[in-house]
Formats: C-alpha cells, sequence, structure tokens
C-alpha cells in the first residue's frame, strides 16, 4: 500500500473542514431560530 501524496492529504483535510464548517453553520442557525422562538 503506497503512502497518500501531499495533495491528497491537503484535499481529505479540505473535505473535513467544510464538512465541519456547514455543520457549525446549521447549528447556529438552529440556535438562533430557538432563541427567536423563545423571545417570541
Amino acid at each position: 500500500m503506497s503512502m497518500p501524496t501531499k495533495q491528497e492529504c491537503l484535499r481529505a483535510a479540505a473535505l473535513v473542514l467544510i464538512q465541519i464548517d456547514e455543520r457549525l453553520d446549521r447549528e447556529d442557525r438552529e440556535a438562533e431560530a430557538m432563541a427567536q422562538q423563545r423571545a417570541a
């Protein structure tokens, strides 16, 4: 089994960061919606 190239490692890391970013965005929106419901 060959070692992945640096490029492949960077691509994999970027995909992970994108997934984390999307999840945080969604959690922020959900928290904001809950806060608005409480205030209403």
